[in-house]
């Protein structure tokens, strides 16, 4: 709500008039009374906004496919995320695919004929264009062991 305190101005004339016997003489005195305004106050409701945060991974141009395989089963992250099921990737896009393992075996990715060997404490890199649209295994040989599906479309 806003308040507006208003004053006034008041000016009082006085006027005076006598007469000496020869002639009349008037004289005007005048008195001006000034108020002040008193400051203006205003109350504006207060808006409390919550932004949600948002973490925005630097674009470098290649898509981060991780795979941490321990005790039987794997586990996917996609740029930093948690992923289950197929992990879509963007056609013509860089892929790097790191693949840690408590076991000692072959990493292959069907389709693009790509290969690199893993072992507890030394993961396999494998880096590549996904530029063969498709339905890509990513396994382990030892025990064809599947890892993760690529869906590149």
């Amino acid at each position: 709500m806003r308040r507006i305190a208003l004053g006034a101005v008041f000016m009082v004339v006085i006027v005076a008039c006598s007469d000496d016997g020869g002639g009349t003489t008037s004289s005007v005195t005048a008195a001006s009374t000034t108020t002040t305004l008193a400051p203006t106050t205003s109350t504006a409701a207060s808006t409390s906004l919550t932004a949600a945060t948002t973490t925005t991974l630097v674009d470098d141009g290649v898509t981060e496919v991780e795979v941490a395989y321990a005790d039987g089963s794997a586990e996917v992250t996609v740029d930093g995320e948690p992923e289950s099921g197929r992990v879509q990737v963007a056609l013509g896009t860089e892929v790097r695919l790191t693949v840690s393992a408590d076991v000692t075996s072959e990493v292959h990715v069907h389709g693009y004929d790509e290969t690199a060997d893993v072992s507890p404490g030394s993961p396999a890199v494998i880096e590549f264009t996904a530029d063969i649209p498709g339905i890509f295994e990513v396994e382990l040989h030892a025990g064809h062991t599947l890892l993760v599906e690529l869906q590149i479309s």
